[in-house]
């Protein structure tokens, strides 16, 4: 990922959500990320990519899932989605590297 692209990651996630897992091992999908942020279309690839409905995708490990379940909290947020709307209930300040090690 380029260093432009990562700051503006930040500027939209913050710099302790940063999605380390993610911009090392799906870059591609972390520019898209980048790169759709503040838009429906975003919503709709974070559901395409995280809920599988062809059953043949192998999935995410779960420390990367993780780090899109956080994004797309954040970004529900960001869209004007609450806590009562969204349909996981986000939290983001619940995401701790001990989290990953469980």
């Amino acid at each position: 990922m380029d260093s432009k692209l990562q700051a503006q990651l930040v500027q939209y996630i913050g710099e302790h959500n940063l999605p380390h897992l993610l911009i090392a091992q799906h870059p591609r999908i972390i520019e898209k990320i980048t790169l759709l942020w503040g838009s429906p279309e975003l919503a709709n690839f974070l559901d395409e990519i995280l809920f599988d409905s062809r059953c043949d995708r192998e999935g995410f490990a779960p420390n990367v899932a993780h780090e899109l379940f956080v994004i797309q909290g954040i970004h529900s947020q960001a869209m004007g989605l609450d806590k009562d709307t969204a349909i996981w209930g986000y939290d983001a300040s619940l995401r701790t590297e001990d989290s990953f090690r469980k």
